[in-house]
């Protein structure tokens, strides 16, 4: 089963779990048998995002887009204190800056710094389970790319 989902952010961290490989999402002949797998569908790896301009209610020059996953063999549900198997959200990282979890189904990454354009930028996003818990072994995925500059015209280089 795939969901393909939109990030919100907020501010979280966390530690691991180990995998049993039980994860009875698909109702096929491999249903409990596979392990769950995470991919980033958007923004594409290699492509580009433009930075923020001026009159951009977050500010100028920040990164600010949709991020978007492809899930299989995991449900992504809201925190819970019990640890359920096969279900949890994911946390994002962008370019090593602090981690925040994602239980949503849409919303958009908006970066609290400000960026220069040019040069290649991270996005990686974890699955972890619905008590916060990092797997063992990780079950990530990340994607690379560029900024532009805003197309109004913004000066990114003479920002405070």
């Amino acid at each position: 089963m795939k969901f393909p989902l939109i990030a919100v952010f907020l501010v979280f961290g966390c530690a691991p779990p180990e995998l049993s490989g039980d994860f009875g999402q698909d109702s096929g002949a491999n249903a409990g048998s596979q392990l769950p797998t995470i991919r980033i569908v958007y923004p594409p790896n290699g492509g580009e995002i433009i930075l923020t301009s001026t009159d951009d209610p977050e500010g100028p020059c920040r990164i600010k887009t949709v991020v978007a996953i492809d899930v299989d063999h995991y449900a992504i549900v809201p925190d819970s204190e019990t640890e359920v198997e096969g279900e949890g959200h994911w946390h994002l990282k962008l370019e090593g800056e602090d981690y925040v979890k994602v239980i949503q189904q849409h919303g958009e990454l908006i970066s609290q710094r400000q960026y220069l354009p040019g040069g290649l930028k991270t996005i990686s996003a974890e699955l972890v389970s619905n008590t916060h818990q990092k797997f063992v072994p990780v079950i990530s995925t990340l994607v690379e790319f560029a900024l532009t500059a805003p197309l109004d015209g913004t000066n990114c280089a003479v920002l405070p």
